[in-house]
């Protein structure tokens, strides 16, 4: 199941099936943009369990970028396309420097 959860922002539960977990998972989060989403899930002290090195393009040269999360519900993915790509992958890396 995926979610917008914020302008240019998915969850996707990492298993791909219908759940209500992705919705338990941001009960208490309050993402307006991705420079918001990241320290609020260090907060909760969810694990990045997945974190890619580069920014990756697709087919069509669209940017992607995407990190793995993991916590009590499960694993889930937060997922970014074109410039929100570049911040995502931006916020990412400040943080594991």
């Amino acid at each position: 199941m995926k979610q917008n959860i914020a302008s240019g922002i998915n969850l996707e539960d990492r298993a791909q099936k219908s759940s209500i977990s992705n919705i338990d998972l941001l009960r208490d989060l309050q993402p307006t943009t991705i420079e918001d989403l990241v320290p609020q899930l260090r907060e909760k002290e969810y694990q990045f369990t997945v974190v890619p090195k580069d920014i990756m393009h697709l087919n069509n040269g669209i940017k992607y970028y995407y990190v793995e999360i993991q916590c009590d519900e499960g694993n889930f993915i937060v997922n970014a396309h074109g410039s929100e790509a570049e911040r995502l992958f931006k916020i990412i890396q400040s943080i594991s420097e």
